[in-house]
């Protein structure tokens, strides 16, 4: 069973940028692959990196490597953007975003709590997958006005490397990570794992 999921998530995650062109943008631009970003002497992350630059840390994937090659760094992100000095990624398989650090030659993670979340993505309403029905998994939105973009965030310890939305009556548009969505018209939501 783990080998399907396991599968599932890389078809998910090889896929996406098949797809980014269909899907709606998130205020922050993603990191692109082979782009340069560094963490400055004065305790920030920049993506003014040149290609001589040492301290220079190029992306591949949820990969960040040293510009020699010589060192890589999991970051476990498919998605990572940069705001105000601070690197932040978005995990698919925990459906959680992460403020990435970097100390003493590591990366370390730490997971953004509801309301950093909701600071970061303001114009989103953000859903925990504990508000979702526990029998059912459903969430209705049949009161709520149309154009809500919304962002479900994991506020468990669960890993959720598959989960898709299904809809009744509602219509909606998908955003490039795959836990935020925009609800076109209401109706009742479901997302299942």
């Amino acid at each position: 069973m783990k080998r399907y999921l396991v599968l599932i998530l890389a078809f998910f995650i090889i896929c996406t940028p098949s797809f980014a062109s269909k899907l709606k943008e998130l205020p922050y631009k993603n990191i692109d692959e082979g782009k340069g970003i560094k963490y400055t002497d004065a305790g920030i992350w920049t993506d003014k990196a040149g290609k001589r630059d040492s301290a220079r840390l190029v992306r591949n994937g949820s990969l960040l490597n040293s510009a020699d090659g010589s060192i890589s760094y999991d970051t476990g992100c498919s998605y990572l953007f940069i705001n105000n000095g601070n690197l932040f990624g978005y995990s698919p398989i925990y459906t959680k975003y992460f403020e990435l650090s970097f100390s003493k030659e590591q990366i370390s993670k730490r997971e953004l709590t509801v309301d950093e979340v909701g600071a970061l993505f303001e114009k989103f309403k953000i859903i925990k997958v504990s508000d979702f029905s526990e029998y059912t998994n459903a969430y209705k939105f049949t009161r709520e006005k149309r154009k809500i973009p919304v962002m479900v965030l994991n506020d468990t310890e669960e890993a959720m490397p598959s989960y898709v939305f299904s809809t009744k009556n509602a219509k909606i548009d998908r955003y490039i990570t795959g836990n935020a969505i925009l609800i076109k018209r209401g109706g009742m939501l479901q997302f299942s794992t």
